[in-house]
C-alpha cells in the first residue's frame, strides 16, 4: 500500500494542498414525489369506510356526528356490502327480487329502479360501491335532508332524525351503537 502512494507521488499525481479541495457537488434537484396514499379518516376502519368518509368530506359533510350517523346507517343496512340483498344474500342487482338492495337497502320500486338507471347512465353497474355512494346524493330523499348533514354542530339526535327521514328504516337495529362506535374512531 505504501508503494502505491510512493508511486503516485513520484508520478506527480498527488495534488498540492491548495488544489486538493474537491469541487463543490452539483445541487441535487428536488423532484416532487406524489404518492397516492389514501388519507386515514377513521382509525381501524376498512378501506370502504374510509372511502365513504372521503366522499362525505368532499361533499362538505365534515361534522363527526353527521358522518358517524351516515356510516352507522350504512353498516346497519348492508354491513358495507354493495351487492347484498335484504336478508343477507350476496347477489347481483337483478338477482335481488325482494326487499332492499345495496349499501342503504334501496327498497321501494322507485328507489331500486333509480339506482339501476343512475348506474347505467354513468356507465357503471348498480353493484359498484362508488356508484352507490354517488347515487345517494342524487336521490330525492337525500336531497330533502342534506342541509341537516351539512350543518356543523348539531346534536346527534338531529342528525339521526334526518337519517330516519332519508332512509325510512323499519328496524332501528344496531345503528345507534354503530354510530357511537364511529364517533370514537373518526379523526
Amino acid at each position: 500500500m505504501n508503494l502505491r502512494i510512493v508511486a503516485v507521488a513520484a508520478a506527480g499525481l498527488l495534488a498540492s494542498p491548495a488544489s486538493s479541495r474537491l469541487p463543490e457537488p452539483l445541487p441535487t434537484p428536488i423532484i416532487p414525489l406524489k404518492v397516492d396514499v389514501p388519507q386515514i379518516l377513521c382509525l381501524s376502519c376498512t378501506p370502504k369506510e374510509n372511502r365513504a368518509l372521503e366522499v362525505l368530506n368532499d361533499r362538505g359533510i365534515t361534522d363527526k356526528r353527521a358522518q358517524a350517523v351516515i356510516l352507522g346507517t350504512i353498516k346497519q343496512e348492508s354491513k358495507w356490502k354493495p351487492n347484498v340483498c335484504e336478508g343477507g344474500a350476496i347477489t347481483s342487482y337483478r338477482g335481488c327480487t325482494r326487499g332492499g338492495y345495496g349499501l342503504i337497502q334501496w327498497t321501494s320500486i322507485n328507489r331500486y329502479n333509480g339506482l339501476g338507471r343512475y348506474a347505467y347512465s354513468t356507465g357503471s353497474t348498480p353493484e359498484n360501491f362508488d356508484t352507490q355512494l354517488a347515487y345517494i346524493f342524487n336521490e330525492r330523499e337525500w336531497k330533502a335532508v342534506e342541509h341537516v348533514f351539512l350543518t356543523e354542530g348539531l346534536h346527534l339526535h338531529q342528525y339521526e332524525n334526518a337519517e330516519y327521514r332519508w332512509i325510512g328504516w323499519g328496524v332501528r337495529g344496531h345503528r345507534h351503537n354503530y354510530t357511537r362506535d364511529y364517533l370514537t374512531r373518526i379523526v
